[in-house]
């Protein structure tokens, strides 16, 4: 019986840390399109699409804003909708104070890049937090 108990433990210990590790270090890069070509854009809030990539520049999901066409604090509604996904640098063109204040909060970084967003997600990465 401690056998099993330890063996399950150490399973839930591997499949836990493996679920942390893939959700940290992923750089969100706000799109006009939903893939890599697609130019990066102005502004974060107001994007038309997301992309995720993991620490080494491979797109894991492209997503549609999901409040592209809100007003105020739709930047804020972004920023959490993103760091759930484990989103850790945010990448626009350009990006107001009171978004980058409240990346701050939650622990992200901001990256200013006019481009593609695959290009993007090469300077990105060196903003990522080390791990």
């Amino acid at each position: 019986m401690n056998k099993i108990l330890v063996t399950v433990g150490i399973w839930l210990l591997l499949v836990s840390a493996t679920a942390c590790a893939d959700q940290s270090g992923k750089i969100a890069v706000a799109t006009e399109g939903d893939t890599p070509a697609a130019s990066v854009s102005a502004q974060a809030g107001f994007s038309p699409y997301f992309l995720l990539f993991d620490k080494d520049g491979t797109l894991l999901e492209a997503m549609k804003n999901p409040v592209q066409t809100g007003g105020m604090g739709s930047g804020t509604a972004v920023v959490d909708s993103l760091a759930g996904k484990g989103a850790t640098v945010l990448v626009a063109q350009g990006f107001g104070s009171r978004i980058v204040q409240y990346m701050d909060g939650k622990g992200m970084k901001h990256f200013e890049y006019k481009g593609t967003a695959a290009e993007a997600v090469k300077g990105a990465r060196s903003v990522l937090p080390s791990q």
